[in-house]
């Protein structure tokens, strides 16, 4: 039985959770084990899947260095070189290279495959100096700790790692069961009926409350289209560090009867139905993989243009902006959608066929990943 160790895991239901699970979760049990190392202490995102592959779960549980060096570098040492010589391959999912101690200690333990994994294509505005220092640093150094090195797009390749390993990277796509984000009227009805949505236009954002994810952008588009279209709804789907500051940006623009705050939700291909367009005005990703669901489910979609690669360009109802454009170009583009009775879901068929020819299907393409992880194995 080959052995997979997959870290960069926590307890938020996030883009990179999601991503782990979609792919382990589909791998052949039978060939490989794989299980999860933890960065949270609570309970992780999706814990009922990956005990249903069969996947153990180790908490790191590690303060960090300021709060507690002797504690941190302690538990490091003896979480390491417990867990980390039982595997063939450990597989660590990144957003940056502030921190590379976990993937040192896996080459100084010899383990025989480490792979490094870019899903993250710039920084929050919010870093420090001196992590930015460390990022790349790090990127010049990180071809002695791994043997293979992996981005979700181009932009994640070249975020993450130096020009030297352009040629070794493997863009990875953000696959997804394609038929668990089938739209679904019955899902609909429910989420609409129960959030007294039926005779609203709702729009949903789907992501962290974060800077990154710029939910106030998406709020002054709101505010512009709420003048034209009063039955309008916007549902924010996700939790984070911005959302006091995102409610009070509500009552600054007056638009508290526009929009939802929901949560964190863990049926959200359902959301994906009752929307009647998603909205993704992010500053910066790796590749969405918000962006691959929502065209899965064949909602139409209005995103910034430079968070959406050419590989996914899935769908012919996504539509591309610029977020130097006002927030009134914007939403006069929806307001257009709406009035000419564009705001049509594509047909799950070709939603189906666009999906396998585009790579994001991962009943096919699991197989590849897993075949690459094990190499001859």
């Amino acid at each position: 039985m080959y052995k997979i160790l997959v870290v960069g895991y926590g307890s938020n239901p996030g883009g990179i959770e999601r991503f782990i699970t979609n792919y382990c979760s589909q791998f052949d049990n039978k060939k490989v084990q794989v299980d999860i190392l933890g960065n949270d202490p609570e309970p992780l995102a999706f814990e009922d899947k990956i005990k249903a592959w069969g996947g153990k779960i180790y908490i790191l549980n590690m303060p960090t260095i300021k709060k507690n060096p002797v504690k941190h570098f302690t538990r490091l040492e003896n979480v390491t070189k417990k867990i980390f010589p039982n595997y063939d391959c450990i597989w660590f999912n990144t957003l940056d290279l502030k921190n590379i101690e976990l993937i040192k200690k896996a080459r100084k333990l010899q383990v025989p495959k480490i792979i490094i994994h870019s899903h993250n294509s710039k920084w929050s505005n919010k870093v420090s100096v001196i992590d930015n220092i460390r990022h790349e640093i790090n990127k010049k150094r990180i071809i002695k700790y791994g043997t293979d090195f992996w981005a979700c797009s181009e932009s994640a390749k070249e975020w993450l790692f130096p020009p030297t390993l352009y040629s070794k990277v493997k863009i990875i796509n953000n696959a997804i069961d394609v038929k668990n984000f089938e739209f679904d009227f019955n899902a609909r009805k429910v989420i609409r009926n129960k959030h007294n949505l039926n005779d609203s236009l709702v729009l949903g954002n789907v992501g962290r409350l974060t800077q990154q994810k710029n939910q106030v952008f998406s709020l002054k588009i709101i505010q512009k289209l709420s003048k034209k279209i009063p039955n309008l709804k916007l549902i924010l789907l996700g939790q984070g560090e911005d959302e006091a500051l995102l409610r009070k940006k509500v009552k600054e623009l007056k638009i508290e009867k526009n929009v939802i705050f929901a949560g964190v939700q863990k049926n959200i291909n359902d959301w994906y139905s009752a929307f009647d367009l998603l909205l993704l005005t992010s500053l910066y990703e790796g590749l969405p993989l918000t962006a691959v669901e929502a065209q899965a489910n064949g909602v139409t979609m209005v995103a910034n243009k430079t968070v959406i690669p050419d590989q996914a360009i899935i769908n012919n109802n996504l539509k591309l902006l610029s977020l130097e454009d006002d927030p009134e170009i914007w939403a006069n583009k929806i307001l257009d959608l709406y009035l000419n009775n564009k705001l049509k879901r594509e047909d799950n068929r070709k939603i189906e066929d666009n999906l396998k020819k585009s790579g994001f299907d991962i009943k096919l393409e699991a197989g590849k990943v897993q075949q690459l992880i094990m190499g001859n194995h």
